[in-house]
């Protein structure tokens, strides 16, 4: 490389590198945050857009009080968008969604989850489960609606199983929240089982149903609804649905990381210039303009990422 002008003291102080933009191989970092309860994100420096995936909490599963079964919660959707954009340094809110809370009647609905404002980036929690009516085991609940939701790629959350209709004690499972390329598994109904089926990829498992006991919270996951209870028969008393899984964001974004010089070689030359030097440092792929003194270098060659 070499320098147009040179300044004999403090020549690396004088070294200025540009860079032709956020994404120059080597000089970019993918981030990714992934959030499980609400706060918010400061868009870091460089970062003019965002990528935000948001899945809705789950609703729980329905109580009981009778010799009937309740119903499984529904799981909630999943909404996503490329192309938000966002300013450096500005504040955003994320919110996620909380999993609803079974008690003894109709499970708590699932929150919604949401980036930056609810008309940017929204994911509807699923619904709750019922309990027995009539003697007839309760539904389940619904699954987070995609048409209700805000992004370029939505996904429905899975509806919550129904209970058996007969005393011997056997809740509906919960719906699995909605995964990355697929609406979520639903829970079967009629009842056939108390077993959660498995969620699509990038979706949250629900709860189990229950046996003659409270119904039961997932496992794990994001957004899977919560298990119906089962009858009261067999003692305990009144019986509580399963608690729906909490919803979820992640943020997924490309950060620029800035050069550092710590030496040059040699530190001084002629004030005509012509002098080749060395750089060393960190962070220089993609480097496309070097100054030394406030004047352009020419025949710049990166070597790597840590010499030009």
């Amino acid at each position: 490389m070499k320098a147009l002008s040179t300044h004999l003291p403090g020549l690396i102080g004088a070294v200025v590198f540009a860079f032709a933009g956020l994404a120059v191989s080597g000089q970019a970092q993918a981030a990714t945050g992934t959030y499980i309860a609400s706060t918010t994100w400061t868009a870091p420096a460089g970062v003019t857009t965002v990528t935000a995936e948001v899945w809705g909490g789950g609703g729980a599963g329905g109580g009981n009080t009778t010799s009937k079964d309740s119903g499984g919660g529904g799981g909630g959707a999943y909404s996503k968008s490329t192309t938000i954009a966002v300013t450096p340094g500005n504040t955003y809110t994320v919110t996620v969604g909380a999993g609803g809370t079974g008690g003894t009647g109709t499970g708590g609905a699932g929150g919604d989850s949401w980036f930056s404002t609810v008309g940017t980036l929204l994911a509807k929690g699923g619904s709750g489960g019922a309990p027995p009516v009539a003697g007839a085991g309760g539904v389940g609940g619904t699954g987070g609606a995609a048409a209700s939701g805000i992004g370029t790629t939505k996904f429905s959350g899975g509806n919550g199983g129904e209970g058996r209709n007969n005393n011997t004690g056997r809740g509906g499972p919960g719906g699995s929240s909605a995964g990355t390329g697929a609406n979520g598994t639903s829970g079967p109904t009629p009842w056939s089982t108390l077993t959660a089926a498995a969620p699509p990829a990038g979706g949250g498992i629900g709860g189990d149903g229950a046996q003659n006991a409270d119904g039961i919270a997932p496992a794990s996951g994001n957004g899977g609804g919560g298990g119906g209870s089962g009858d009261t028969s067999g003692g305990g008393g009144n019986r509580s649905g399963g608690n729906g899984a909490d919803g979820k964001v992640i943020l997924t974004y490309v950060a620029a990381l800035p050069p550092t010089v710590t030496s040059i070689s040699p530190t001084s030359g002629p004030t005509a210039g012509g002098t080749s030097v060395t750089i060393t440092g960190t962070n220089f792929t993609g480097a496309t303009v070097v100054t030394i003194g406030g004047t352009a270098a020419t025949g710049i060659t990166v070597v790597n990422a840590t010499t030009i």
